[in-house]
């Protein structure tokens, strides 16, 4: 596919529902996939959070930082 053609969105967005993904690969299982990334979805969002918060404190400080009390980027579950 050529630069013009990648330009026009219906030739790389192909968004489908769940019912759709389910029949066009009904053996993988959609439903734990996505409940999966929403999980580390969630996890991601709690530690941007609880980062923002800590900068916060970091600047309140005088902007002494101290990474030692920085909050660890969670680790991502497996989905697949």
């Amino acid at each position: 596919m050529g630069t013009v053609e990648r330009r026009v969105p219906k030739n790389i967005h192909h968004k489908m529902t769940l019912a759709e993904f389910e029949a066009f690969a009904p053996s993988f299982d959609w439903a734990a996939f996505n409940a999966c990334m929403n999980r580390n979805n969630q996890r991601f969002n709690d530690w941007l959070a609880a980062d923002q918060a800590w900068m916060n404190q970091q600047i309140a400080n005088g902007g002494l930082w101290d990474y030692s009390t920085k909050p660890p980027l969670p680790a991502s579950e497996k989905c697949v």
